[in-house]
């Protein structure tokens, strides 16, 4: 009796095997189960995130190229996580920009995360409350000021979950006199509705040309040494900042 309760079971065991998906372990082997689900199989997705947490990462760069976006959220909202979506990514951008426009340096904090990463050619790398205090020095200084941005409309979901954004933008405003005309393009990563990396690129040497009474005919020296003045300004500001009473 017993060995025909065994021989029965066996059956059983067979089944749920097939039916186990086998262990995800190296990246190969992600996006190999990642290509076995159809084209908006958000179930089997939300399964697979499911099944191999740690690998979560790996998963949703696979499924979001192969599988697209929308598939992807649905997983995510069916294992009860719900990122920042590519549209609210572009809406945060958008807001950023409106506001920095009209120098509403309250609505552009709000949009930093506290630890946000900020860098550009002339202040180097900043950090967390040093972006903002950058932006609250240098505006006021700036008459007059008019901020001209163009996000892009394709935002990127990377592996972690976070949005990069791409947003062209032309500056136009006056320093000591002078009249600046500065196109920067930057990039944005926004998670959780929140800007947690600014890069800008722009042209330093047309800028010091500009901005300078004294540039050097674009001397590659003159570029640094103003870099280093200008990112040790914010350090000095910062620490003042600080030790304020």
């Amino acid at each position: 009796m017993t060995e025909q309760r065994i021989a029965a079971s066996e059956p059983a065991r067979q089944d749920r095997a097939e039916h186990t998906a086998p262990p995800v372990a190296t990246p190969d082997a992600i996006r190999a189960r990642v290509d076995q689900l159809a084209p908006g199989d958000d179930t089997g997705l939300a399964a697979l995130l499911e099944s191999a947490p740690t690998a979560r990462p790996t998963i949703l760069e696979a499924a979001a190229q192969r599988l697209g976006n929308a598939t992807v959220q649905r997983a995510l909202a069916r294992v009860g996580t719900s990122p920042t979506t590519g549209t609210a990514a572009l809406a945060t951008a958008n807001t950023f920009y409106a506001a920095f426009a009209s120098r509403d340096t309250p609505t552009m904090r709000a949009h930093y995360a506290p630890n946000v990463a900020f860098h550009d050619p002339l202040f180097g790398n900043l950090e967390g409350d040093q972006v903002m205090l950058m932006w609250t020095t240098i505006q006021p200084a700036a008459n007059p000021f008019k901020i001209v941005p163009s996000a892009a409309t394709n935002p990127v979901m990377r592996a972690d979950g976070a949005w990069t954004v791409q947003v062209t933008w032309d500056a136009h405003y006056g320093l000591s006199g002078r009249p600046i005309h500065n196109t920067s393009k930057t990039t944005l990563v926004i998670k959780d509705d929140k800007i947690i990396e600014q890069r800008d690129e722009w042209d330093l040497d047309r800028w010091t040309a500009q901005a300078l009474p004294l540039h050097l005919g674009g001397h590659h020296v003159i570029d640094l040494l103003t870099a280093a003045a200008a990112h040790s300004f914010i350090k000095v500001v910062d620490l003042l900042h600080h030790i304020r009473p």
